[in-house]
């Protein structure tokens, strides 16, 4: 079909998959040069409220406070979590998830890997 974009991007999939009102969370990860970053900047210019690096300790409280509110604009979040986060934390996650989805609020985990020469070759 003539003016049909071609490119399916599955942030916006998921966005059309969940009730009206209904927060949403993106939370992006990934080995270091594999582009989470630039990610988090298309999920941004798609109208998600994104932070890069949030400490896993804190993701909780950053979705919590954007989504308390019923009415709240910002019902569609996206956050970059690094492998630099300490081991523990980063064990926290699936839990943290769970709770979420008990509290409405749909989510989805993006792992973005890359091949060692593309690292390599960006540095």
């Amino acid at each position: 079909m003539v003016g049909e974009n071609p490119i399916r991007h599955p942030a916006a999939e998921a966005d059309a998959s969940v009730p009206p009102n209904r927060a949403r969370l993106i939370v992006v990860s990934g080995m270091s040069g594999s582009g989470k970053s630039v990610a988090l900047r298309t999920l941004e210019d798609l109208d998600f409220y994104c932070v890069d690096n949030l400490p896993v300790a804190l993701m909780p409280a950053f979705v919590e406070s954007l989504t308390r509110d019923p009415g709240a604009r910002d019902r569609r979040l996206a956050v970059g979590i690094d492998a630099r986060n300490r081991s523990l934390d980063l064990e926290r996650v699936p839990p943290m998830l769970g709770e979420l989805a008990k509290a409405e609020i749909d989510y989805w985990l993006f792992f973005l890997d890359t091949r060692e020469e593309v690292v390599i070759q960006s540095y």
